[in-house]
């Protein structure tokens, strides 16, 4: 059944906060409601409404009425603040970061079916990861950074690649970004994107005569075409290989903006600190 009521969240430290639309009521929940940790990673909503949380100590999930602590066979759920959500499609949902021992762990609602990915990775010591993931069909693609190395899961081969970044991409990371067969990564340099095997730099993007750093990027799957591109406090978007600056009008002098979310609502601006969304 799907849900159809509106509800807004806001991640922060302690709290996890809902606003009901036109009742201007403010909700908090936190573990004595169900969850199962008051440090929210991160929120998605699934195509069948359901509501997807990410805690410092695993995930749950909320239907509009109450929280389900979510465990498998292995009981081996992410659960780290730099854990991160992704919908892949209508009937799909990934989580991935780390769990209780460290380990890089990647797992996937499919159908609702939780499934497990393999992930080879043994830097233990390394505590980021900038990961992206596309279905392709109803199989997973998935990638990830960790270190100096790019490592692609292929689900044609049921096998991983790796390659190694070039030099002056190397700890300048901001986002890793898979769409279709594409791959982007974010650096504070600037977008460049893998043309077989080698990165070739995109943009660069102007207002006036200052050079814009994006954050985040996203693509519009409707008709225009629009490549949307977020900074840490302007909005922009490239269409026809033009871009377009659009004032945000914001009251914060420097908002520091991290990620961009769009739906049939409009656009939402995540601020925070982490390392990685």
């Amino acid at each position: 059944m799907r849900i159809r009521v509106l509800v807004v969240f806001v991640l922060t430290s302690g709290y996890f906060h809902t606003a009901i639309a036109q009742t201007y009521r403010q909700v908090s929940y936190t573990t004595q409601s169900g969850l199962p940790s008051d440090h929210i990673a991160d929120v998605v909503q699934a195509g069948d409404g359901i509501i997807w949380i990410a805690t410092t100590r695993g995930l749950a999930s909320f239907d509009g009425l109450e929280f389900s602590i979510v465990k498998d066979s292995t009981d081996q759920f992410p659960g780290s603040p730099n854990t991160r959500l992704k919908k892949l499609s209508e009937n799909c949902i990934l989580v991935a970061g780390l769990n209780s021992q460290s380990q890089f762990v990647v797992k996937y609602r499919l159908d609702s079916v939780w499934h497990n990915l393999a992930v080879e990775d043994t830097a233990t010591h390394a505590p980021t990861r900038f990961w992206d993931a596309t279905m392709e069909g109803n199989e997973l693609a998935f990638s990830y950074v960790v270190y100096h190395t790019l490592r692609t899961y292929n689900p044609g081969s049921d096998s991983w690649t790796s390659s190694r970044l070039p030099d002056f991409m190397q700890k300048r990371i901001i986002k890793l970004i898979r769409h279709g067969k594409r791959m982007f990564i974010i650096t504070r340099d600037g977008i460049f994107e893998d043309q077989g095997g080698k990165w070739r730099e995109v943009g660069p993007y102007m207002a006036g005569s200052q050079t814009l750093h994006p954050v985040d990027m996203l693509f519009d799957e409707g008709a225009d075409g629009k490549v949307w591109l977020l900074g840490e406090d302007w909005l922009g978007y490239v269409k026809h290989d033009e871009f377009t600056n659009i004032p945000l009008g914001t009251k914060t002098i420097n908002p520091f903006f991290r990620q961009l979310q769009k739906n049939s609502n409009g656009f939402l601006f995540i601020r925070g600190s982490r390392s990685f969304y």
